[in-house]
Parts: structure tokens; sequence; C-alpha cells
């Protein structure tokens, strides 16, 4: 079992190490200590994974397929598939997401996205554009309807 993990790639940050500077990797990144940079999971790194442990922390913009946060992350997180959040974590900056998974407890200050930024700007765009027109001024409600509307039942 221990060389399956050596051959899929894990890396660990133990708790009393400290890296300043971005961080490429694939297979699997565990940060029990502090990273101050961008983590970035390699293209080809499919099921690449950061997990940020109780007492663990990134600083830095994060961009990976999964990730578990039990520490903190002050950084926008870009998570392509999954992401669990436990009761510890705290994450500050927006998540943009597949599928989320909140522990009760669990802190997000900035924003809870679906998808990518450009994607779901575009969603947001399309979905305005296809709403029907807000009521002209003096339509609405309180008026009478226009002639060939249903008429009220009540007298």
């Amino acid at each position: 079992m221990a060389r399956a993990k050596i051959d899929k790639g894990v890396t660990l940050i133990a708790a009393n190490a400290r890296v300043q500077g971005d961080i490429r990797f694939s297979g699997e990144l565990y940060v029990s200590g502090s990273v101050t940079g961008n983590v970035t999971a390699e293209k080809s790194g499919k099921g690449a994974t950061l997990v940020v442990a109780e007492g663990g922390s990134v600083k830095g913009d994060v961009r990976v397929v999964n990730a578990v946060v039990a520490g903190h992350v002050a950084g926008d997180m870009h998570v392509r598939e999954r992401l669990e959040m436990s009761k510890t974590a705290k994450v500050r900056g927006d998540v943009y997401y597949k599928l989320v998974e909140l522990a009760m407890g669990a802190i997000l200050e900035g924003r809870l996205v679906r998808g990518e930024p450009a994607a779901a700007e575009a969603k947001t765009a399309a979905e305005a554009q296809s709403m029907p027109p807000l009521a002209a001024e003096g339509e609405g409600l309180g008026k009478p309807p226009k002639s060939g509307a249903i008429p009220s039942p009540i007298p």
C-alpha cells in the first residue's frame, strides 16, 4: 500500500514547514503547515487533490480538481470537481465549484459560485436577457385591465 501512495504522487507540507512561492502539483498535496503562494494542480493531474489539514493554511489562489479543507485558505478557490469543507474550515475568498459539501460550522467569507467565473458570469447575463421585461410605468397592480382582459369576479 505504501508503494501505491508513492506512485500516486503524494506531497506533504508538514505542520512545522512554511513554504513561500507558488506550488504546482499532480496527485495529492497535503498541507499541514503553511503555504504563501498560489497552489495549482497540473492540467494532466486527473483527480489532483489538495488537502488543507486542520492547522494548515494557504494564502493565495487555489486551482485544483478536488479539495478538502479543514484549515484556512485566504484566496479564491477554483475547484473543478469536488470541494469538501469540514466544521473547522475557514475560507476567505470566492469559491468556484462543481460539487460542494459544507459541514455545519464551516466558515466561508466570499461568494459561492457554481462553475468557473467566466461561465458563471455568462450564465447570469443570459438569464437576465431571458427574463420578461418589467411592467411599464402605469401598468400593473391597481390599474383597470385592458379591454379584452378577463373581468374580475369581484364587483
